[in-house]
């Protein structure tokens, strides 16, 4: 085909391969930190970096059960690097960030945990299996 496109005296399009799969760098998580627990509010503010060329940020926040994360609690669209949840329910919730650049490319935090338990206090089983005890 190049070669019937040459003899014909057509120009031939430069492919740049490279643009296709530029990315936006990775957000990484800054707040709340990985196995923090929280127990003044079931509204969890959320923090990450900027990531370079990143227009937007998809945040995502997952029931974990036994050690898995199973139901979506938690989902939003910003264009900044901060967010607050929903109320969520009591236990452990994973979450990330996806950032988005221009071309609608995206890339994914590292996840981490966070427990929210709003009462009294509270005994749980973890997912190593040590217990754990928690009083407000």
């Amino acid at each position: 085909m190049l070669a019937v496109l040459l003899l014909l005296g057509c120009e031939v399009p430069e492919l740049n391969f490279d643009n296709e799969l530029d990315r936006p760098e990775a957000p990484q998580l800054l707040s709340p930190a990985d196995e923090a627990v929280i127990t003044e509010t079931n509204e969890v503010t959320l923090e990450w970096s900027t990531a370079p060329d990143a227009v937007e940020y998809h945040v995502e926040v997952f029931d974990e059960k036994d050690g898995y994360s199973s139901e979506e609690e938690f989902r939003s669209s910003v264009a900044t690097e901060t967010d607050t949840t929903s109320p969520l329910s009591n236990g452990w919730k994973r979450w990330r960030v996806e950032a988005v650049n221009p071309e609608g490319r995206v890339s994914y935090s590292s996840s981490s945990r966070f427990f929210v338990y709003i009462g009294t206090s509270i005994t749980f089983t973890d997912t190593f299996g040590g217990i754990a005890a928690y009083s407000v």
